[in-house]
């Protein structure tokens, strides 16, 4: 099996007719992990390690700013949301972690992004899941007809995946704009677009010049998201997504208009994340001036 490094691809615009990543290399997606062990499983995340609590013992005060106990009133409950350690992101965790208390106290718009980058990694190590599957053990027994043809194999699967990643990344995009819209107190911004228009009024490019040039930098891939997330939601599937073809015995990978379709899935994920630093920080900045 032939291998192509992520940066490797990076160097070549994504673009390449050889599989994709050693499970021993570090993951690109920044979680400082093997690739087995990250977005490159040898089980479907689905199932992979699903491990239930065996008991848990909790006790727990209510205490008011002051640090002072608070006796509760009758038939009050006090709730505890817990999560699986393995169902965690590490860049996810190391992302928010670093988030000043000052803006992100409470605020719902910030947990609903945790969760929706969550859901962008299950997706994306689906994908990669399918993907290394489908070239490992599906293709090796496949043999394509000999002569001057071109075969396409779709696995619907795999494409499937690949939008519902395409789709999560463009939400996370609206869950930050309502997540910035709250810290600068401006209520007419309700999706990643409506953003955008507020950002590029000349009154605002002045008052927000740090946030406003952070987005024009993202700006070409933001549209190009944009425009895979809308061919899914108004076509039904993203006609740019080739699967598997051959031609003339050669088989290439899935690609989006001729570049590889994992490298995609890490770019983008790359992308994304340091949107949302470059994001945080400069919130933390207006919050701190002001």
């Amino acid at each position: 099996m032939s291998y192509l490094n992520v940066e490797e691809a990076a160097q070549n615009g994504g673009r390449g007719q050889e599989m994709i990543l050693k499970p021993d290399e570090l993951c690109p997606c920044q979680s400082k992990l093997m690739l087995k062990y990250c977005c490159l499983p040898d089980k479907p995340p689905l199932i992979e390690r699903e491990q239930g609590y065996s008991s848990i013992s909790m006790n727990s005060d209510l205490v008011d700013e002051n640090g002072n106990k608070v006796i509760p009133f009758f038939g009050m409950k006090t709730n505890i949301t817990m999560r699986k350690f393995q169902q965690l992101s590490a860049p996810i965790l190391e992302l928010f972690n670093t988030v000043p208390v000052e803006i992100c106290c409470d605020n719902i718009h910030l947990k609903n992004l945790d969760d929706s980058l969550h859901a962008c990694q299950y997706h994306k190590r689906q994908f990669l899941y399918r993907l290394r599957l489908l070239r490992n053990e599906e293709l090796l027994l496949y043999r394509p007809v000999n002569g001057n043809v071109e075969i396409e194999m779709d696995d619907m699967p795999l494409r499937y995946e690949f939008e519902a990643y395409v789709s999560r990344l463009r939400v996370s995009l609206d869950v930050l704009a309502k997540f910035i819209s709250s810290v600068i107190r401006e209520k007419s911004i309700k999706t990643n677009g409506l953003l955008l228009k507020f950002l590029d009024k000349p009154q605002n490019q002045k008052k927000f010049f740090e946030l406003h040039q952070i987005y024009k930098e993202n700006e070409e891939w933001i549209k190009k998201l944009r425009n895979m997330r809308d061919a899914i939601q108004h076509d039904g599937f993203l006609p740019d997504f080739k699967s598997f073809s051959y031609d003339r015995g050669d088989a290439s990978n899935p690609n989006v208009n001729g570049v590889s379709a994992y490298y995609v899935c890490f770019q983008y994920w790359k992308y994304l994340l340091n949107l949302i630093k470059a994001v945080l920080d400069s919130l933390f900045k207006l919050q701190h001036d002001s």
